[in-house]
């Protein structure tokens, strides 16, 4: 952004994918908006600014029970049949 813009007021990411260009604008103080087509990359850019918007201690309780349902997920797609 600091290569092609002098000040914008707002930035605007057509096909914004999972939101990095709206994450890198709000680091920096700057306005934004998107849109995007794609409604599971919608619901990740969603889930994303949310988590941002947690307190530490709960982003890491979110984190910690992620890691469980992950290892918990692996292990039961190990004990099962092949379909």
């Amino acid at each position: 952004m600091e290569n092609y813009t002098l000040n914008p007021s707002l930035v605007y990411d057509p096909f914004s994918g999972t939101g990095t260009t709206l994450f890198a604008c709000d680091k920096r103080g700057l306005n934004s908006i998107y849109s995007e087509i794609n409604p599971l990359l919608v619901y990740l850019t969603d889930i994303k600014k949310r988590i941002l918007t947690l307190d530490d201690n709960t982003r890491l309780k979110v984190a910690f029970d992620l890691e469980k349902i992950n290892s918990d997920l692996e292990l039961l797609l190990m004990n099962t049949e092949k379909d």
